[in-house]
């Protein structure tokens, strides 16, 4: 016996039907209630490709019983939990803890103007959690700017305290999120990006301070820690860069300024 093509597409329907449909049906609240479930999410053919969008599908936030204090050299495999993922309406990029409350650092360009912040936060067993945040303070002239997430007792960075050592020839750690979900096809899965290098240059513009990184970074990477590689503190934020796309130089702000912000 010959199967015709109107056999095929009968027995077709009788199969989604009687398995395919109501197996769907039944992933659809489950997926809703975890979106990190994402086997589940690849059955369903769907992905996520923003935070306000896993914001609203998120299941309640972790309680965590106390705070961690991250360290780059006897911590190296913590840095992502003090770094955060930022989206807005605008725009991504990077941020990081620096308090056990849930105060971070960024830059004032990622958030500036935003109605919404999201963050990306990242719990030590690598699942992952989305937080609204609030802006608490800008300065728009440094390019800084602190946001809290929404619970207490996070993984944060140790603050650098004597900011003499950033000079010329100090080794530096830049992490962040490199061009954002750009890089993964679900922003559930996006890893964060570590580069090595010094510091090459010090320079004074406006009376604003820069320290010019011999370091790869690109966007995205912006509002993301720089750590000292030799105390493993965090000493300031990756700002951006000067010049082209051939001729350009990495730079970051020092947290003196700030400092007094996060006690």
């Amino acid at each position: 016996h010959v199967v015709s093509k109107n056999e095929v597409d009968k027995a077709t329907d009788i199969i989604c039907d009687s398995f395919i449909t109501p197996l769907q049906a039944a992933l659809v609240p489950d997926i809703r209630k975890n979106p990190k479930d994402w086997k589940m999410m690849t059955v369903k053919g769907r992905h996520f490709r923003s935070l306000k969008e896993l914001f609203y599908y998120r299941t309640e936030l972790a309680r965590r019983s106390k705070a961690h204090m991250v360290n780059a050299v006897t911590d190296p495999n913590l840095l992502e939990q003090a770094t955060i993922y930022i989206e807005t309406d605008k725009s991504t990029g990077s941020g990081f803890i620096l308090t056990a409350d849930g105060k971070c650092a960024t830059c004032a360009h990622v958030i500036k103007g935003a109605e919404n912040i999201y963050a990306r936060v990242t719990l030590e067993n690598g699942d992952k959690e989305i937080h609204k945040c609030e802006l608490l303070f800008i300065d728009e002239e440094k390019d800084f700017a602190i946001i809290r997430l929404e619970t207490c007792n996070h993984y944060f960075f140790e603050m650098q305290s004597d900011f003499r050592t950033l000079r010329l020839g100090r080794s530096i750690i830049v992490f962040g999120y490199p061009f954002g979900i750009g890089l993964a096809d679900d922003v559930i899965d996006l890893s964060p990006t570590i580069t090595k290098g010094y510091i090459s240059s010090r320079q004074v513009k406006s009376g604003n301070e820069f320290y010019f990184l011999d370091a790869q970074a690109r966007p995205g990477n912006s509002g993301g820690p720089v750590l000292d590689a030799v105390s493993g503190k965090v000493v300031g934020y990756l700002c951006g860069a000067f010049g082209d796309q051939e001729n350009k130089i990495v730079f970051m702000r020092s947290l003196k300024p700030f400092v007094h912000k996060f006690k």
